[in-house]
């Protein structure tokens, strides 16, 4: 019986054994199979290797790129989790051709290291700032003190020569911890003032001034005569020098000499463009500038014709003249009077700038535009704007010592520090047709306690009324909050003593940064219904803000008005990559994502920076869902993303500038299922691929090149038989050549 069981056993065994041969001569025939594993940079194929498995893989190399680091080849590309390593099929077959794709990740920058600005007030430190420099500084806004005005922070205390500037940092690193210093100034009680009328003597009248100090000679002129200068006397005994300090009621009398010089010679070139003029030696020159010379009609003054001359009191431009030169009389400072020409539109940079005694000049009727640091540093005492002037840029009227009297009109557009350091306004109305104002515009304006916003809402900056006599005075401050009529300006310290804000009714604009880096106790703020726009970084630093309602009035919200809040820090508040406050997408997170789908519910999107509301790694969007409930759509709020089709909501109301800018691959939109649609702004869908778009009645205002540079021709269909008054003038407008953009009116 034992004999028969070891027969068997080793009957089994060989069964066994001969199954186990078999099965690995198969296994071994079967890795005999190779295939493919093909190596991709996005959809650029870089390289291919054939293998069965069971081997160890050698992996290309992948391309050098620029700021990005190789982390390695994965089979999930968007996915980027499967990775694709050398012993990836070291003990298994490969079964199938497969594709590896690259993956790169952005550079780390070492993070700077940060040192500490202590403010001093009174020797105590006030307020601390930490940087690693290479940025632009918020300062803190220093306390007020009664009859003193703060004129900045300084590194030297007493002597208070080196002063701290936003910018001071901005292109040098901080290497060690600094303190600086308050400085304020007493406020010195103004004297006692008295009427001085003035006798021209036949020149052109000099208005009667109430007055303790006359700062600048009176500008007077008489045809065919030379101003010799004002006197106590009529019988012209005492000469008055200015500046000059009035002591009691007077009046002063211009005394003149018959003006004999003949010798000026004009150049003039064959485009008609006054290129010199000589014989400007001595003092006091009345420059009247013929119309044509030798048959040549004279239509330009060219650039610094008569720079820095100090010779010129009196210049006159014939009408002939349609084009002012660049820089055509800086720095003339003895010119007192100039007759512009009618029909000119612009007032070229620097035209008048540092003339310091210009107190005289017309504007045209015709004027459009007056450029940059135009008349800065004159000492004209009034700015009436002709009803043609539209815009006045940066610096155009800064340091105006006796500009006193400013009138606005029609004017939409203003520079940044337009008006600053104007110490003697003291009043200022800003148009209705205003439609964007710089920072720092009225700056310094020591005197301006009297201010106009215009009733539509605009974008304004913490800034815009910085150091204003209506700043300083503590009874326009409520609870550590500046407001000018509807306009919330700017906070103050005084908001960290408080955990909850309830913002002042009748509020329609809150300004860009207006409490950043104040009121970081806050955790509740309460914004009133007919709030209209919300600025950029409005909120960005309220670390504890975490409450907040969001009326339905309101239709903007600008870039990263909640950055660096409770609700920024708190991931509970974002859903899908982006931060929703109350019924509003304000942030996207800085993550690669192929789709993004916005909320539904969400009414309003907020601006984006310059480039995109979507950080650079999110722009890589294809699919792009917004929800019905969508009415407002910010600055540059989706621009850059890669989507190449647009469904918009029905009840979509606005479009902001630049909205889906430089959608490189957008072929197809719906703007025609828009029937809410009311503004198109400028640029919204530049740089797209669009064949065809119509575009709905209800559309009000359309802004300049909406569909410039268009890659392909594009027809456009237009629901209303001719464009609206709203539209511009340039909306179809395209630069790229051989690009042809075709409008159809619904005639």
């Amino acid at each position: 019986m034992k004999k028969y069981i070891t027969i068997f056993f080793n009957y089994v065994l060989f069964i066994v054994l001969s199954i186990s041969i078999l099965t690995s001569c198969q296994t071994k025939k079967k890795s005999e199979q190779e295939y493919t594993i093909s190596f991709y940079d996005d959809i650029t194929l870089i390289n291919q290797i054939k293998t069965a498995g069971y081997e160890e893989i050698k992996l290309p190399q992948a391309p050098f790129k620029e700021g990005l680091e190789f982390d390695g080849w994965y089979l999930d590309k968007n996915i980027w989790e499967n990775k694709l390593t050398n012993d990836s099929f070291i003990s298994k077959a490969l079964e199938e051709d497969i594709n590896a794709y690259a993956y790169y990740k952005e550079v780390a920058e070492p993070t700077p290291i940060k040192y500490t600005i202590s403010f001093y007030v009174d020797d105590k430190i006030f307020d601390t700032i930490e940087t690693a420099g290479n940025e632009t500084l918020v300062l803190p806004i220093a306390p007020q003190k009664d009859n003193y005005s703060f004129l900045g922070w300084y590194f030297d205390n007493n002597s208070w020569t080196n002063k701290l500037y936003e910018d001071t940092y901005q292109n040098i690193s901080l290497t060690e911890n600094v303190n600086v210093y308050a400085y304020y100034k007493s406020i010195i009680n103004p004297p006692m003032k008295f009427l001085v009328t003035f006798n021209s003597n036949q020149g052109t009248p000099v208005a009667s001034m109430m007055t303790a100090l006359i700062e600048s000679e009176p500008t007077t002129v008489r045809k065919g005569y030379r101003f010799m200068g004002w006197y106590k006397e009529s019988n012209f005994m005492n000469k008055v020098t200015f500046p000059y300090e009035v002591t009691q009621n007077q009046t002063l009398y211009a005394k003149w000499e018959q003006d004999i010089k003949d010798d000026i010679v004009f150049t003039v070139d064959e485009n008609g463009v006054l290129t010199s003029v000589s014989g400007l030696e001595g003092s006091d020159i009345r420059v009247e500038i013929p119309s044509s010379i030798n048959g040549i009609k004279i239509i330009e003054i060219g650039k610094e014709l008569f720079l820095n001359n100090k010779n010129i009191s009196t210049l006159i431009i014939p009408n002939s003249v349609k084009y002012l030169g660049y820089k055509m009389c800086y720095g003339c400072t003895n010119l007192k009077e100039v007759q512009l020409p009618n029909g000119i539109t612009v007032i070229p940079d620097y035209a008048f700038e540092n003339c310091t005694s210009l107190s005289t000049i017309n504007f045209p009727d015709t004027l459009v535009q007056i450029r940059a640091c135009a008349f800065s540093g004159t000492a004209l005492e009034s700015f009436i704007a002709p009803r043609s002037l539209l815009s006045i840029w940066d610096y155009a009227f800064k340091d105006c010592d006796v500009l006193k009297n400013v009138e606005l009109t029609n004017v939409n557009s203003l520079g940044n520090s337009i008006f600053e350091n104007c110490k003697m306004l003291e009043s200022i109305q800003l148009p209705d047709t205003l439609q964007e104002i710089g920072d720092y515009a009225f700056s310094g304006c020591v005197s301006l306690n009297k201010i106009e916003m215009p009733n539509n809402p605009i974008s304004i900056s913490k800034s815009l009324f910085y150091e204003t006599a209506y700043y300083n005075d503590s009874s326009n401050w409520e609870n550590g909050i500046l407001y000018v009529d509807g306009y919330l300006v700017v906070g103050n310290n005084d908001l960290s003593n408080y955990t909850e804000c309830t913002i002042k009714e009748g509020t329609i604009v809150i300004a860009n940064n207006a409490f950043q880096n104040v009121g970081k106790s806050l955790k509740k703020l309460v914004l009133p219904n007919g709030l209209y726009k919300i600025g950029k970084s409005a909120f960005s630093g309220l670390t504890s803000l975490v409450e907040i309602n969001i009326p339905d009035t309101v239709q903007s919200i600008g870039y990263a008005a909640f950055e660096n809040t409770g609700f920024y820090n708190d991931k509970t508040y974002w859903k899908e990559n982006g931060l929703y406050v109350d019924k509003w997408l304000v942030s996207v997170e800085n993550v690669a994502i192929s789709s993004f789908i916005v909320q539904e519910g969400t009414i309003g999107v907020a601006d984006g920076k310059d480039t995109s509301l979507f950080p650079r790694k999110a722009q890589t969007v294809e699919n792009l869902t917004l929800p019905s409930s969508l009415k407002y759509i910010g600055t540059r709020s989706f621009a850059r993303l890669k989507i190449s089709e647009l469904k918009l909501p029905k009840g979509l109301e606005v479009l902001k500038e630049g909205a889906f800018a430089s959608c490189f691959n957008l072929v197809h939109m719906n703007l025609e299922e828009c029937s809410n649609l009311k503004i198109i702004g400028q640029e919204a869908f530049i740089e797209a691929q669009l064949i065809e778009v119509t575009i709905p009645e209800s559309v009000e205002i359309m802004g300049e090149l909406v569909f410039n540079h268009n890659t392909v021709d594009l027809l456009i269909h237009c629901k209303v038989s001719k464009k609206p008054e709203g539209w511009d003038e340039n909306w179809s407008y395209t630069y790229r050549e051989g690009v042809k953009i075709t409008v159809e009116w619904n005639i």
